[in-house]
C-alpha cells in the first residue's frame, strides 16, 4: 500500500445540478483519497447543500469552505491548494465525473518514479447526460503518442511549453512543490495555464488513458467553428487574444518560479521558459502595433521556429494582430 497521501481540491461555483453525481464518482475511487475540499465561491444556489446530501457516503473526511464573497474560480483553488493537507494535489471541477481507478493510476506514477513532480491524464468530452462527444482532451490539446514518449522517455518538454498539454482537472502534483506557486498571482486568469507552465521546469510524466468525463453543457459547449468564421475570426483579431494571456501566464509563472528555492527545478527548462516569455513579450509588442509595427516581427522571425511554430504563427500574427484592453495595456507595460 503506497504511503502518498491524496487531497482532492473542488472549486465550486452553482454546481447544485452536477456536484452530488461527481463527488460521488470520488468516493467511487479504487485509491481512496486521504481527504476532499470543496470551496463553494459563494454560490447563491443550492451547492452546498447537494454536497451535502451525498457527504454521509463518503469515504475520507470531506470539508466545505463557503467563501463569504466570491473569489472566482482561479483564487478559490488558490485558496484550497494552500489548505490541502496531503503529499499530492488533485484538481478537480464540480461538474465532471471520474473513472473508478483515476487516482490510482496517476498515484502509481508517482510511486514508480519518485523523481516526478507532476502527472497528467486525459479526458473524453461528454454532455450533460454523459454522451461522448467523439472527442478527448488530448485531440484538442494535441497530446500525440510521440508527445508523450518525449515527455515521459527523454523529459523532453519543449513542446509542452510551445503548446501546454494539460487541463486543470487532470493535473495531480506534489504539494512541496505546489507550495512555491502559491498564492496565484491576482493578475493570473486561468489557473490551467499557470500550472502547465509552472509544471514544466519540473519532471513531468502523461498517463495517457481517458480518465475523467469532461462535461459540456450549458454555456460551456463549445460551439462548431466553421472554416469561414476561422478566417473572420483570424482578420478580426479574435484568434489572437491568447497571445496576451500565454505572456501573462509565462510572466507570472517565470516570476514566482525565480522567487523560490525548490529543488527538482530543471534549470534548462526554466531558461527555455524564460526564452519563451521573452518572445511573447516581443511578439506581443509587435502584433499589438499598426499593420506597418507588425511586420517589423520579421526582425524576431528565427524566435518563431525556436519558441512558436514558426511561418505558422508569424503570418498570424501578421495578419491578425492583437488587440489589448487597457487593464491587459496596463499589465503588460508594468510588467516590462
Amino acid at each position: 500500500m503506497s504511503e502518498l497521501s491524496v487531497s482532492v481540491i473542488i472549486a465550486a461555483y452553482h454546481g447544485e445540478q452536477f456536484i452530488g453525481e461527481q463527488l460521488r464518482s470520488l468516493f467511487r475511487q479504487t485509491y481512496v483519497p486521504s481527504e476532499i475540499l470543496i470551496g463553494d465561491d459563494s454560490s447563491d444556489d443550492l451547492t452546498q447543500k447537494a454536497a451535502e446530501l451525498v457527504i454521509p457516503e463518503a469515504p475520507c473526511p470531506v470539508k466545505i469552505i463557503k467563501n463569504h464573497s466570491a473569489m472566482g474560480c482561479v483564487q478559490n483553488f488558490s485558496m484550497l491548494a494552500e489548505a490541502a493537507g496531503s503529499d499530492l494535489v488533485f484538481f478537480c471541477d464540480h461538474d465532471d465525473v471520474w473513472l473508478p481507478e483515476k487516482i490510482e493510476k496517476m498515484v502509481q506514477e508517482f510511486e514508480a518514479h519518485p523523481e516526478t513532480s507532476v502527472v497528467f491524464c486525459n479526458s473524453r468530452f461528454v454532455d450533460a447526460e454523459l454522451n461522448d462527444l467523439g472527442c478527448s482532451t488530448a485531440d484538442i490539446l494535441r497530446v500525440t503518442p510521440e508527445a508523450v514518449r518525449k515527455i515521459n522517455e527523454q523529459n523532453d518538454l519543449s513542446d509542452f511549453i510551445k503548446s501546454p498539454m494539460m487541463y486543470g482537472h487532470n493535473i495531480a502534483i506534489r504539494k512541496n512543490v505546489l507550495r512555491g506557486a502559491l498564492p496565484i498571482p491576482a493578475r493570473v486568469k486561468s489557473h490551467d495555464l499557470y500550472l502547465n507552465y509552472i509544471s514544466s521546469v519540473y519532471v513531468l510524466r502523461s498517463v495517457p488513458d481517458n480518465l475523467t468525463l469532461f462535461r459540456r453543457h450549458g454555456k460551456n459547449l463549445s460551439s462548431q467553428e466553421t472554416f469561414w468564421t476561422r478566417i473572420r475570426n483570424i482578420l478580426s483579431g479574435k484568434r489572437n487574444s491568447e497571445l496576451f494571456d500565454s505572456w501573462n501566464h509565462l510572466s507570472a509563472a517565470v516570476e514566482m518560479l525565480k522567487k523560490q528555492e525548490i529543488s527538482g527545478i530543471r534549470r534548462e527548462n526554466l531558461l527555455l521558459l524564460e526564452g519563451t516569455r521573452d518572445f511573447f513579450r516581443k511578439r506581443l509588442f509587435y502584433a499589438a502595433g499598426p499593420f506597418l509595427l507588425r511586420i517589423r516581427a520579421i526582425l524576431i522571425l528565427k524566435q518563431y521556429f525556436q519558441y512558436g511554430f514558426g511561418f505558422k504563427s508569424f503570418i498570424r500574427d501578421i495578419l491578425a494582430g492583437a488587440k489589448m484592453t487597457e487593464e491587459q495595456n496596463r499589465i503588460f507595460t508594468f510588467n516590462q
